[in-house]
């Protein structure tokens, strides 16, 4: 029995993962763009309307390589900083309306592991990182607004 491939269903198949300008997909294992609680804290009105208590993460897990064209070594170089990412789960180049792009900025958390167990098994790693407001979906060229420190586009 072969599984029909329904188009525009995000598959393990394509992605094109771009980190302050840079395609890191040949690295990366797996990847999770996740909302969750923010840190306890009272809040406006105005500030929930906008998404305020939501707190988005990026976990990814990747292959270890200190090549300089390695996300490994990217990670390693851009510790506790602040960069753009672009997620397209369709490997697509131009986000469309049912092949959108995910943007943002996320603060790289610290430096990766290095390491694992003997054997003939590539060793992999694995990060979470914060990231600052909410990832917009972007469904066309030129429709990208960054995020602000408080949680929306501006």
């Amino acid at each position: 029995m072969t599984l029909e491939v329904v188009p525009d269903r995000i598959y393990g198949n394509k992605l094109s993962f771009i980190i302050d300008g840079k395609e890191y997909n040949t690295d990366l294992t797996s990847y999770l763009l996740e909302p969750g609680e923010a840190d306890s804290k009272k809040r406006t009105f105005a500030e929930v309307a906008k998404g305020a208590g939501v707190k988005w993460t990026m976990k990814l897990s990747a292959l270890q390589s200190t090549t300089t064209a390695s996300l490994w070594r990217a990670i390693w170089d851009k510790s506790g900083k602040e960069v753009d990412y672009v997620i397209a789960p369709f490997g697509n180049d131009t986000p469309t309306e049912a092949q959108p792009h995910f943007k943002g900025k996320v603060k790289i958390g610290r430096k990766p592991s290095l390491g694992g167990d003997a054997g003939e098994e590539e060793f992999t790693f694995e990060t979470e990182w914060a990231c600052t407001g909410e990832p917009q979906l972007v469904t066309s060229a030129g429709t990208y607004t960054p995020p602000s420190e408080t949680g929306t586009g501006v």
